[in-house]
């Protein structure tokens, strides 16, 4: 595929719109696209904290700031993957 093929088809898709919000998708965000980006250039499986322990460790970072935003005192959590 071509490089002008490519342009062409993201110049009609709806959802790279930055005004574009969906069910499942919204137009683009840095923030997501850095971190998609990280995703895909670590190529980490996040199996056990043997493989993984810094995302383990971010995991764990993540889930309890957010149990914070929403008034959540401890507690578990689970990020579930997809969409």
């Amino acid at each position: 595929m071509r490089l002008h093929d490519i342009e062409i088809s993201t110049n009609f898709s709806c959802a790279g719109h930055p005004r574009f919000f969906n069910q499942l998708s919204c137009g683009l965000d840095l923030v997501s696209m850095a971190g998609e980006w990280l995703t895909a250039t670590a190529n980490t499986n996040m199996f056990t904290y043997e493989i993984a322990p810094v995302f383990i460790l971010m995991e764990h970072v993540v889930m309890e700031k957010m149990r914070e935003i929403i008034g959540f005192q401890g507690g578990d959590s689970i990020l579930a993957p997809g969409k």
